[in-house]
């Protein structure tokens, strides 16, 4: 039997791939919890952003809803990061594909992620009624300057490791292209 791919908004191929990005995700949320979900910052918008290497941004878009759909039902408490998450794969597509300097792109990833993770955190905390902010500050002994400091340095650190990893990525298919 054969399908009319005119009908479908992604190739069969990219359906198969998007599946198994989905099934990845669902993976790091299961593995990556409490003191490791940090890790889940970095491989997750990876993970979307080399799904979307050489393919649409509307099949981006569905397999990011889709993986949305599946962390609201599974790991509610994740919504909020899986969709900042998703944000950040589209941001590191677009400055992979515009060729943009390490520095402008070093700048704006980690002042993304720095931004979302603040944000994240504050919105978990009042929909979840968690409190990740209060627990934070008290580590902190209360210092919001050493808060904003932690958050600025974890953002910087995952996001220029992203800008890297997504380069390199991006090199290595090249090459598998080019053989």
């Amino acid at each position: 039997m054969k399908t009319d791919t005119k009908v479908l908004p992604m190739s069969v191929r990219s359906i198969t791939f998007g599946a198994l990005t989905i099934a990845m995700i669902v993976a790091f949320f299961t593995f990556f919890k409490g003191a490791t979900n940090i890790l889940n910052a970095f491989f997750v918008p990876i993970t979307l952003y080399s799904f979307s290497i050489n393919r649409k941004v509307l099949e981006l878009l569905i397999v990011s809803v889709g993986a949305i759909a599946i962390c609201a039902l599974f790991f509610n408490l994740q919504l909020i990061f899986i969709v900042f998450y998703c944000v950040i794969a589209l941001i590191l597509s677009i400055l992979n594909r515009e060729n943009a300097g390490i520095a402008v792109s070093a700048i704006t990833l980690s002042a993304a992620v720095t931004l979302f993770f603040w944000i994240a955190i504050i919105l978990t905390d009042s929909l979840f009624k968690t409190r990740m902010s209060e627990i934070m500050l008290k580590l902190m002994n209360g210092n919001r300057v050493y808060y904003t400091l932690l958050l600025t340095f974890e953002g910087t650190v995952v996001g220029i490791t992203q800008l890297f990893a997504s380069r390199l990525i991006l090199k290595k298919l090249r090459a598998f292209e080019r053989d």
